[in-house]
Order: C-alpha cells, then sequence, then structure tokens
C-alpha cells in the first residue's frame, strides 16, 4: 500500500468569546416584537385593516393618524437611534425586518441539530425541497387565490364578485387535481435525491492528478501529497456521507413519518375549502341578500365561515340557503367534501404509500450504491486495498477533517477491522 506521509497542519488559533449583542430580556423583547410585526404584516395584507379596526376599538377620534403611521415610525425609529446604541438598535431592525429568514433558514434547523434527529432532518430536508421544485406553480395559484379572496372581501360590484367567485371556484379546483395527480406521479422530492449524488461523483473534487497518480509517496513533493490527501479525504467523505444518509434513509422509511404529511395535507385541503366557500358566499350574499335566512346572529363573514364549515357535513349552521343559487353552493362544497374524504383518504394514503415505499427504496439503493461506487475508485484512483486503509492513511496524514470521517465511521455501526476514533 502506498501510504501518505504526514502533512503538517497549523493549529487553529483559539477561538475568542463573542459577546452577545443583546441581554436575554431584550431578546425576548425583539422576538416578540418581530412576531406581532408579521402577523400584523400578514393580516394587513392579505386578510384586512386590523390597525384601523383596532383602533376604532380604542378610539374612533384618532383613526387618522394611521394615514401618517410610517412617517411616525421613522420619527420614532431616529429618535431611537440618538438615544441607544445604534449598532445594536441597527441589528434589531435587520433582524425584525428578515425574521422569516431568521425562522427558516436558521431557527428551525438550529433546532433540528440540537435534537440530534435525522428523522426531523430528513422532513426539512424534503419539505425545502418540495417547496422549491413547484415553488413557480405554487406561486401561481396562491396569487391567484389571495388576490380573488380580496376582491371577493373589498368589492361590491355583481361583475367583480362574479369573476373573483369563479376564479376562487378554479383555483380550488387546481388545488385538488394537483393534490390527486401526485398520488400517482414520481415525487419531485426522491428525484432530486438521485440527481445530487451523481452530480457530485461526476465532479473533479476528488481526483488524483494522473501526472504523479501512481507515484511512490516518498517521490511526491509537499504540495503533491497535500493534494493527494485533500483529494483523498474528499473521496472518503463522499463515501462515508452516501452510506450514511442510505442508512438513516432507511430508518427514515421504516419510521411512516410521511403518514404526517399526508395528514398535515388533508387538513389543509379541509381548512382551504371551507374558507373558499365561506367567500363565494359571502360574496354571493353581497349581490342577493335574500338568498340566505339567519335564525340568528347577523351577517357577517364570521357567519359564512361557521356556515362553510357546518355545509362540509351539509349542516345550515343557523344560516340556510334558499334559493336555488345557494343551494347549489351547498351541494357543491359537499361534494367537495366527499370527495376530500373518500378519494384522497383511499386513493392518496394507500397509492402515494405504496409509491413512497417504493420510491424510496429505490433512493437509498441509489445512494447506497454511489457509496460502493465511489469505494471501488478509490481503491483504483489512490492504490489503497479498502475504504479502512484509506482512512488509516488519512489518519496518518492528519487530514484536516478526519475527526467528522470517524464520527460518520462511528455512527455507520460497520463490521469489519476496527478503526480507532479516539
Amino acid at each position: 500500500m502506498s501510504e501518505l506521509p504526514a502533512v503538517p497542519s497549523p493549529e487553529a488559533p483559539p477561538a475568542a468569546a463573542v459577546k452577545p449583542l443583546w441581554g436575554k430580556g431584550a431578546h425576548i423583547l425583539i422576538e416578540f416584537i418581530a412576531i406581532i410585526f408579521w402577523l400584523y404584516a400578514l393580516t394587513k395584507l392579505f386578510v384586512f385593516d386590523v390597525d384601523v379596526w383596532l383602533m376604532n376599538f380604542v378610539s374612533p377620534a384618532l383613526v387618522w393618524v394611521l394615514a401618517y403611521k410610517f412617517p411616525i415610525v421613522l420619527a420614532a425609529l431616529a429618535v431611537a437611534m440618538v438615544t441607544t446604541r445604534s449598532v445594536s438598535l441597527g441589528m434589531a431592525i435587520v433582524y425584525i425586518a428578515f425574521y422569516p429568514f431568521v425562522v427558516f433558514f436558521w431557527k428551525i434547523p438550529r433546532f433540528i441539530w440540537r435534537q440530534q434527529s435525522w428523522l426531523l432532518a430528513f422532513a426539512f430536508i424534503n419539505a425545502v425541497i418540495s417547496l422549491f421544485r413547484s415553488f413557480k406553480r405554487a406561486f401561481v395559484l396562491k396569487t391567484l387565490y389571495v388576490i380573488c379572496a380580496l376582491l371577493l372581501l373589498e368589492a361590491n360590484a355583481p361583475a367583480i364578485l362574479y369573476g373573483a367567485a369563479a376564479g376562487l371556484f378554479l383555483t380550488l379546483g387546481a388545488v385538488y387535481v394537483q393534490a390527486f395527480l401526485k398520488a400517482f406521479k414520481p415525487s419531485a422530492v426522491f428525484q432530486a435525491y438521485t440527481k445530487v449524488f451523481p452530480a457530485f461523483r461526476k465532479s473533479d473534487f476528488w481526483k488524483t492528478d494522473n501526472t504523479y497518480k501512481n507515484l511512490p509517496a516518498e517521490q511526491l513533493t509537499q504540495e503533491q501529497q497535500l493534494a493527494r490527501t485533500n483529494n483523498l479525504q474528499n473521496a472518503v467523505i463522499y463515501n462515508r456521507v452516501c452510506l450514511l444518509i442510505s442508512k438513516k434513509l432507511r430508518d427514515y422509511q421504516r419510521s411512516k413519518i410521511n403518514t404526517i404529511s399526508y395528514l398535515g395535507n388533508l387538513i389543509g385541503l379541509l381548512i382551504l375549502t371551507v374558507f373558499s366557500f365561506a367567500l363565494i358566499n359571502f360574496a354571493y350574499f353581497k349581490v342577493h341578500p335574500t338568498a340566505y335566512e339567519m335564525s340568528h346572529g347577523v351577517h357577517g363573514l364570521f357567519t359564512f365561515l361557521y356556515y362553510s364549515a357546518g355545509s362540509m357535513f351539509y349542516a345550515t349552521n343557523g344560516l340556510m340557503p334558499v334559493v336555488p343559487a345557494s343551494q347549489v353552493l351547498q351541494l357543491i362544497q359537499f361534494l367537495f367534501a366527499v370527495l376530500l374524504l373518500l378519494i384522497f383518504v383511499t386513493v392518496i394514503i394507500a397509492t402515494k404509500n405504496e409509491r413512497y415505499a417504493v420510491e424510496l427504496g429505490e433512493v437509498v439503493d441509489a445512494v447506497e450504491q454511489e457509496g460502493h461506487i465511489i469505494e471501488d475508485r478509490i481503491r483504483d484512483e489512490f492504490n489503497v486495498p479498502d475504504i479502512e486503509d484509506a482512512i488509516q492513511a488519512l489518519q496518518t496524514a492528519k487530514a484536516g477533517l478526519i475527526g467528522f470521517i470517524l464520527f460518520m465511521s462511528k455512527s455507520l455501526g460497520e463490521s469489519g477491522r476496527q478503526i480507532d476514533v479516539e
């Protein structure tokens, strides 16, 4: 075996203590402000003028102040910058402004890392891949839905209300069709897994230079020794990552955690259907107030939400459709409920579970095969008998990431010659 010589590596300087920008109390306050700000922004943008409603509730005479809320906020920030630490305040403003990205790209991954749960990690990764793979279609559908919903809430002209109601109904139908077809299409998430790993294998980040590929170690220059050690290290890491991920994917497959995802999608479709038909019925009521009779309460959006929830089970909930058009709307909503409960529960859960098991099994086999392919190439490219000899050569060479490689090897629980992980 051509053993890799040791390559000296500089000692890492001790990490300096990082002083937090905010104390614990200030951090809790900023977190609270960020949550309130984004709840207000989303409600204001997509639901209703919550600030106007609150001001009318507190002091109707001061509603005019809301027209100047932007300059008032800017003035308050200017005063705060003068009277406080500018760096801390500036970082707090940036933190609040980008809070959704902080949650998605930092808080959730950090929580998963602390839990040390591969199941949570794969669930999150699959959700992210699914989001980006279907982003264009989802963005178009959600944009159309929001526009139609806002028109149904704010408009009063019959032509606009009828057009928006038709658009909302078609968008809802497209969501149902898309969810139904997913049961019979290959998973975009699993297809992404099978494309990513071969792309890494085809790259040159681990291959040796043919000019010194078969030279004995003692004939290599220090630069060539370092390059060869780094390439071998990259190849071993790729091998370890493939085998470890395939092992953890098998555990993920046995966990049946995908059932939770199906139930979440089912609940999401139920809520979307209830809200959609509440808006459609509310819009029709604005055009024809006599189309519904109410036994108690007042006409309003919440009343129609309550009525729509009952219509999923063909109950009126105190609001009775009394003309053919409003009665047809209730029948259509009941048919959507039947479609949701019968077709999606039986077809999607049964069919998708079967496809899920087959497709995930293919992904596990493909990723595991990637690990074996790279192991064969390690023997060919670096003239080592097996992967354990390659790891020991990296230990001898004191490769920079040998600790990470040993950690993954220990997690694999491989049989064979014992590798020193101390």
